[in-house]
């Protein structure tokens, strides 16, 4: 009998404890860690900012095989949501809710009420190495069960932090470099083209026929151009577009004859990055350009052609120097208050 009175006593004790210790227990907690990448925060900032490239580098991702996950929203960025269900991590979301190209990044993780938990990660280019910091911040967390959870995870997390932070490190590093994108003013200009013929095969010679053809007749017309040769681009999609132009600016009207006319593309806000070697990369430079307009939220002027601006080697045969292309997507002005 006395045994069984102890054993009830202990039971009382225990569970005295289990309520009151969460007490003294903080209801929220941050656990943050640092890492520097030598790479440009702009390609760091994307292995997270996109769920798509988590298999890549995150732990949750890696470490959970049975991990069945799925992106919902948009593709990256605010309002992207990764769904999951996992025998060993349990079922939740990981939404982005904050994204600052290219310096920081908010996430809010699905506690299923126990309190709230927002990962952010900040990303700050220091010359050619970008510092990284992972912050968890779990914060209202729920008396008395939640608390524990809090209590203990700093010893659960920074591990797992730590070995994200590396892997990140380690993917980075081994990425191509990215060409730059710039935001610019456009200037208007007219030029006289022609369209290239459909029977040519590949960008290089398209121009270079093309080229031969404008400058021959503007010798025939004693106009000379302005700058180096231009591709105008009409379509939806840059690739391929659905109408093409290959010519050169000049500094007044000039009268059309045949295959050859005489064109005025208006300037404008547009974003452009500049590609250094053979046309091959063409499509990896309006990837580049397409990625970006997402990420800043921006829209692409589809009423304006877009622009490929040549470097003068391109159609003159003997310069040894490699050819430098321009690309130039016009952005949709702004509206409203």
């Amino acid at each position: 009998m006395r045994f069984l009175k102890l054993l009830i006593y202990g039971f009382f004790a225990l569970l005295i404890l289990v309520f009151a210790i969460p007490l003294f227990l903080p209801s929220s907690i941050e656990l943050s860690h640092s890492i520097k990448i030598q790479a440009e925060a702009r390609q760091v900032f994307r292995l997270v900012n996109d769920f798509e490239n988590w298999k890549q580098w995150s732990p949750f991702q890696l470490d959970n095989p049975d991990v069945q996950a799925r992106i919902s929203g948009t593709a990256s960025g605010e309002g992207s949501q990764l769904v999951y269900k996992s025998n060993t991590a349990g079922d939740g979301t990981i939404s982005i809710i904050e994204s600052r190209p290219y310096s920081s990044i908010r996430m809010m993780l699905g506690m299923q009420k126990g309190g709230i938990a927002v990962d952010e990660w900040t990303f700050e280019q220091q010359n050619d190495t970008v510092l990284v910091t992972w912050t968890l911040k779990l914060s209202e967390l729920k008396y008395p069960f939640h608390r524990y959870f809090g209590f203990f995870s700093r010893s659960l997390m920074t591990p797992f932090q730590q070995k994200g932070l590396e892997k990140l490190r380690e993917v980075a590093v081994q990425m191509p470099g990215l060409l730059p994108v710039d935001t610019i003013d456009q200037e208007a200009f007219g030029a006289v083209v022609t369209k290239p013929a459909p029977a040519l095969q590949g960008m290089s010679e398209a121009l270079s026929t093309a080229s031969a053809e404008v400058r021959d007749y503007l010798n025939r017309l004693r106009v000379k151009p302005e700058e180096g040769l231009v591709g105008i681009f009409h379509g939806m999609q840059p690739m391929p577009p659905t109408e093409s132009f290959i010519g050169y600016p000049v500094s007044e009207e000039t009268r059309e004859s045949g295959k050859f006319s005489y064109i005025e593309v208006s300037g404008g806000r547009a974003i452009a990055t500049t590609l250094v070697g053979s046309l091959d990369g063409r499509k990896r430079a309006y990837d580049e350009l397409s990625l970006s307009l997402r990420e800043f939220r921006l829209q692409r002027d589809s009423t304006k052609p877009m622009l490929e601006l040549y470097s003068p080697a391109l159609a003159e045969p003997g310069i040894n120097q490699p050819m430098v292309t321009r690309f130039v997507v016009f952005l949709k002005e702004k509206t409203g208050n």
